[in-house]
């Protein structure tokens, strides 16, 4: 899945909100589509992130930030749904429980540093869907780029 940045403002909590993380006309790979109680959510690597200096920076911005500009899901997706109801389509290694704390360092057990496991995981999953996201754009005799 494909999305295209159009608008870099949006209203949480009757507040507005500026991105700048960003570019209005990008698009950027899907990383994870997230549908929770305050609308829909879609994970993508920012401005920020470097493949080759390693720099994986990313976040979840609403839905109403982007226009979807390839609906293919990812292969690599699976659907799940938490006990609140949220849903997420996304890499399975994603969706468990603790995912997020372990790969931000949000639990006791690893002092505020990512777990080295939840790190491999997020590193290897965004790298294979933005392979294969390049090679669903490329034209039938091109060669993807690394």
């Amino acid at each position: 899945m494909r999305v295209r940045c159009v608008s870099l403002q949006y209203i949480v909590a009757s507040r507005s909100k500026t991105v700048g993380s960003l570019t209005i006309g990008k698009e950027y790979v899907a990383l994870e589509l997230l549908v929770m109680s305050d609308g829909a959510w879609v994970r993508v690597l920012t401005d920020q992130a470097d493949f080759d200096e390693g720099d994986l920076d990313h976040a979840i911005y609403p839905m109403t930030l982007f226009e979807v500009t390839d609906s293919k899901l990812s292969r690599r997706w699976q659907i799940a749904a938490d006990p609140e109801g949220n849903v997420s389509l996304g890499p399975p290694e994603w969706q468990s429980r603790d995912f997020w704390d372990r790969l931000f360092g949000d639990l006791p057990f690893v002092l505020g540093k990512p777990d080295v496991s939840a790190y491999g995981s997020f590193s290897l999953q965004t790298q294979a869907l933005v392979e294969e996201d390049a090679a669903s754009q490329s034209s039938p005799g091109d060669i993807p780029a690394r």
